[in-house]
């Protein structure tokens, strides 16, 4: 809070502190966030506590999707150290801590596995979403991508995707092409209001009758080792939230 207010440079700055201020906005937020009493209780704390816990779940979501289109969309994805699982420390100084690499590396170790374990694993991986390894899956098979399929994603084509149904506007997609090769990358947006809320993964029979015009040929799914067989999106989002498939 004291680095908002001063880059705010509204009440004060860096460079014209406010001594009498900053102790004021210390105080304010030291109260707001103090647990209350039966007598007295902090309904504020209790509210922000639950908003706080819907906004983590698809905070996780638009997450996903944003590891997925920074992996594959057009130029150079740039990856931080210690990005790799959800991160909820703030701007700077909060976010320079030392990276758990051990963690890191055996999260990796465990996720990876024989292809017909995928879809399992992506089921487990959501059960227990908070540990991140959901956002570890997406970035590993991501790369794993880029790097089995270089020349596409270095030179390919981008071309968006039409959506169509109930639900079209509660989803993205969009093809790398360069020849007879296309990676296709779908995800879902506003999933907060397309879930009306309900803290639930937007699988399966959410989307109706959405579908995506994908390219002509077959695709597996690289996140799940599902075959695509079309484009409805119940199918596409039948065991992961987001898609990249080869074809």
């Amino acid at each position: 809070m004291t680095k908002a207010a001063n880059e705010a440079k509204v009440n004060l700055s860096w460079i014209n502190p406010n001594v009498e201020y900053t102790q004021g906005l210390e105080n304010f937020i030291a109260k707001v966030l103090r647990p209350g009493t039966e007598a007295k209780p902090n309904s504020f704390l209790r509210l922000i506590t639950e908003f706080v816990q819907k906004i983590a779940f698809f905070g996780a979501i638009n997450s996903l999707s944003q590891t997925l289109i920074k992996l594959t969309a057009p130029g150079v994805p740039d990856v931080y150290q210690g990005q790799e699982l959800f991160d909820f420390s703030l701007v700077d100084p909060d976010n320079r801590r030392a990276v758990d690499f051990t963690l890191r590396e055996r999260i990796l170790s465990e996720i990876e596995g024989e292809e017909r374990e995928w879809a399992d694993r992506c089921g487990e991986m959501l059960r227990h979403w908070t540990d991140g390894r959901a956002k570890m899956w997406v970035t590993y098979r991501g790369l794993m991508a880029r790097k089995q399929y270089r020349d596409l994603f270095d030179n390919g084509s981008y071309t968006p995707l039409r959506t169509s149904g109930a639900k079209w506007q509660h989803v993205v997609a969009y093809a790398r092409t360069l020849g007879e090769r296309s990676v296709v990358v779908a995800f879902p947006r506003f999933v907060h209001t397309l879930m009306n809320g309900e803290i639930r993964q937007p699988l399966g029979n959410v989307w109706g009758d959405t579908k995506i015009a994908l390219p002509d040929g077959d695709f597996r799914n690289l996140l799940t080792g599902e075959a695509i067989t079309g484009g409805e999106c119940s199918e596409l989002f039948r065991t992961f939230p987001v898609v990249l498939a080869v074809g």
